[in-house]
């Protein structure tokens, strides 16, 4: 067995097993190769183990053993039951450490078993030793440059993952998106403040001790995959201590900020310390600036369905100086195309109204908020943008105006996003207003050709943005949105599992079809939809796939019934040498609105393809609609035009819709060796079990064929024929077991062994033969004894090459 000697924590790892039937007469009956996925070891006390995870697994080359069964933690490799006598061959299998739960230096040893019940067992293993890559990080930044003194100075700090949060703190990615992440237990952050500075507050729970001027948060028990700490501290720097030069390129008045970070690597207990700083000097005057805006800005960035619920709009803010700035925004919602100079409204854009933060930086944000219903009802909610604030309204109400009062402290940037829910039928309102679907010309520069869509625009009016009470800002800023029609709607996914194989290796595919048509309002109305689906679903297999005759299945034949599945399978598509699936349901009408169904098969790598990652892609179409037209932009995927007409229904510029998943052909090297033997009184060459017939003193021959049967080029080929003669034995790994041959096969002339082969001779009675008897020897390793006498030059006479 052969496989990687470190390997990254949550990584694959690969490893290849030979194997070999070695015997020279009697084949291995009924053999298996059994390896339990084995666990990672750290040597604590008590010793601390993680299971591991099967990933995939591939066939034996040759076709002489399918893909394992893995059942109870154990892959098996069942083999033909009569496993011909020297046969040999390669599999390979892939297994991971789960993400987080490993500590490095943990060891894996998987360990292959093979058995038959004529042989006697053998094992084989190596050693992969697990390495992690991650301690902990913990950052601090100023609000500003260079704050005031005199005023309260908020610091912001991050504690997480160097793959969670960069060097500025920024959140960068999850911690197991990629390999050799470890979590850490009984996480400590601390933050010793500088001499002289004021503690004023801490936020989530940090208690200052002034015996040691620090600041110490609550202890973080595990730090998962999703663990971020986000804390403030408050201190203000009284100018009695601390000097200003208002020099932040070259301060002579710099004052250090230092935080710590501490904890213990999971399973190992093994400790990690990280530490940060922020560094900064102090203004000599008050800065104000700050900053609203009202997005999106501009349509296409933007573009929502009818019916659509989620992120509408998003109100962004700024405090860009180094004092507090208050800000006031007044946010009345779109009635009709954009929104009215009023708080009522007949005909709402958007109901349902929630707001939630969309930067961490939100959450330590306090806001009053103040709404309006189109009732005239006034409610007043206190919010800290930590959590999704839904605005309550008794039923048949809806809000129609918003107000956001709340003081930004200096270096906040952030984003409220306003949520809601669009009516199926867009535009609504008087007749007064352009025709349905017909675009009102709001700016210049907007095209005229929107596909069907309307833009809605949505302003904030009466804002305000102040210092110490005075407006240095009325900002009225306005965001736009694009509203497609209410149209056929499906959302496609695929996926392959146990998608690494050699070839001969088999692989599940699964097709998820879900049908997000949204109903109509008033089956009257402009583009109203039934909901129904008529879904034909194709997927062209690569030409290094095959299909798995009779495998395919569906999932869900509640919602799509067997009964009325039309399956077809189109061997050499085309001419391309690629096989068609095709699956439809042509008399069914029920695939109805918000109906999920899935269905898998299974598919084949074909022998000699070449190694690599591939994608694998399917398609779905609807059946019952015209995606000529540009309004059935109805894909969650991507969308085709149907120019081979994978459907067959002979149209060639409708759509339809893709999704694809990847596959990978594993590299697999294989050889086969066969023997066959032609007497004087046969008529041709004979393989075993057939026996040759040869007159006393005639001639004969014997042909060796050597073929390489995998998909990767094979280098440093040997081959070794040793002749029949009494009290001979075996070549290869069964050089210990006699051949029984009764009489002696004498070489009359030099061996032709075609182009790019070079021809050895021995006339020793125990050649060295090393290569075959274990693999990756030398050739004078063995057999015990053995005579390197090898030539390319034949001796004379040719007769006493052995």
């Amino acid at each position: 067995m052969t496989g990687p000697a470190t390997a990254l924590a949550g990584a694959q790892q690969n490893y290849t097993v030979q194997w070999a039937c070695s015997s020279v007469t009697d084949p291995c009956l009924d053999a298996q190769i059994a390896i339990p996925l084995p666990t990672a070891v750290y040597p604590t006390d008590p010793v601390y183990e993680v299971a591991s995870t099967y990933v995939n697994a591939s066939a034996a080359s040759g076709g002489w053993a399918p893909a394992p069964t893995v059942a109870n933690g154990v892959m098996t490799w069942t083999f033909t039951p009569e496993l011909p006598a020297g046969t040999s061959g390669e599999f390979s299998f892939s297994i991971q450490q789960p993400q987080g739960m490993t500590p490095n230096g943990s060891t894996v040893t998987p360990e292959a078993t093979f058995t038959a019940t004529d042989s006697p067992t053998v094992t084989a293993s190596v050693t992969t030793t697990i390495q992690t890559l991650n301690g902990l990080e913990v950052v601090k930044t100023v609000p500003t440059p260079e704050p005031v003194r005199d005023t309260n100075v908020t610091y912001s700090i991050v504690a997480s993952y160097p793959q969670t949060i960069n060097e500025k703190g920024t959140w960068i990615g999850w911690p197991n998106q990629s390999p050799g992440w470890v979590q850490y237990e009984n996480i400590v952050v601390q933050d010793p403040l500088p001499a002289g500075a004021v503690f004023v507050s801490a936020s989530h729970g940090g208690t200052y001790d002034p015996a040691t001027h620090t600041v110490t948060w609550p202890t973080i028990a595990t730090g998962g995959a999703n663990w971020v700490s986000r804390y403030t501290v408050t201190l203000n720097y009284p100018s009695g201590v601390f000097p200003a030069d208002g020099d932040p390129a070259n301060p002579s008045d710099a004052v250090v900020q230092p935080v710590m970070i501490t904890g213990d690597e999971i399973g190992s207990g093994v400790p990690a310390t990280a530490e940060g700083a922020a560094t900064h000097g102090f203004g000599l005057t008050s800065s104000a600036s700050g900053s609203l805006t009202k997005g999106p800005n501009w349509f296409p960035a933007h573009v929502v369905s009818a019916g659509a619920t989620g992120n509408i709009y998003q109100i962004g803010y700024r405090n860009a100086g180094n004092v507090p700035l208050e800000f006031h925004i007044e946010d009345i919602l779109p009635c009709q195309w954009t929104s009215p100079d009023h708080a009522s409204c007949e005909t709402p854009f958007l109901t349902n109204v929630s707001l939630n933060g969309s930067s961490t930086t939100v959450a330590d944000q306090e806001w009053t908020v103040t709404f309006t219903s189109n009732t005239g009802v006034t409610q007043t909610l206190e919010w800290t943008g930590a959590a999704t604030l839904q605005l309550p309204v008794a039923a048949g109400e809806y809000v129609t105006k918003i107000v956001l009062d709340g003081t930004v402290r200096p270096g906040v940037s952030a984003t409220i996003n306003v949520n809601g829910l669009l009516p199926r039928e867009v535009p609504i309102g008087d007749a007064a207003e352009p025709a349905p679907y017909q675009q009102p010309k709001l700016h210049e520069a907007w095209p005229l050709d929107l596909n069907g869509r309307v833009v809605v625009e949505n302003c904030l009016s009466n804002s305000s943005i102040s210092a110490n009470g005075a407006v240095i800002a009325r900002p009225n800023t306005c965001g736009q949105v694009a509203v497609s029609p209410l149209m056929e709607s499906v959302r496609l996914s695929k996926s392959i599992s146990n998608n690494a194989q050699a070839p001969g290796g088999v692989m599940t595919v699964r097709w998820n079809l879900n049908n997000t048509t949204p109903w109509a309002v008033d089956p009257e109305a402009p583009r109203s939809l039934d909901g129904l689906l008529s879904p034909v679903a194709v997927d062209l297999l690569p030409a290094n796939m095959e299909y798995v005759e009779g495998s395919f299945t569906m999932r869900s034949p509640n919602v799509l019934p067997n009964e009325y599945l039309n399956l077809e399978v189109i061997e050499n598509w085309n001419g391309t040498g690629r096989t068609l699936l095709r699956a439809s349901w042509p008399d069914y009408a029920g695939y109805s609105n918000s109906s999920y169904a899935w269905m898998n098969f299974q598919v084949r790598i074909r022998e000699g393809a070449e190694v690599g990652t591939y994608q694998n892609t399917m398609g779905i179409y609807n059946g019952d609609v015209d995606y000529t037209s540009s309004v059935f932009n109805t894909c969650t995927g991507t969308r085709v035009l149907d120019m081979d007409d994978l459907d067959g229904d002979g149209v060639t510029n409708e759509y339809r819709c893709e999704a694809s998943a990847p596959y990978t052909v594993l590299g697999q090297g294989a050889i086969s060796i066969s023997k066959e033997v032609k007497g004087s009184e046969d008529p041709d060459y004979l393989a075993s079990p057939s026996v040759g017939l040869i007159n006393p003193g005639a001639g004969g021959s014997y042909r060796v064929n050597v073929t390489n049967t995998g998909n990767v080029p094979l280098t440093h080929v040997v081959a070794y024929d040793i002749l029949p003669r009494p009290g001979d034995v075996g070549v290869g790994p069964a050089a210990g077991q006699e051949r029984l041959s009764e009489w002696t096969a004498m070489l009359n002339r030099a061996v032709n062994a075609g182009e790019g082969a070079t021809v050895s001779y021995s006339t020793a009675v125990e050649p060295c033969r090393g290569e075959v008897i274990t693999q990756g020897a030398a050739m004078t390793a063995a057999p015990a004894g053995c005579t390197n006498d090898w030539s390319t030059t034949p001796p004379s006479p040719i007769t006493s090459v052995t």
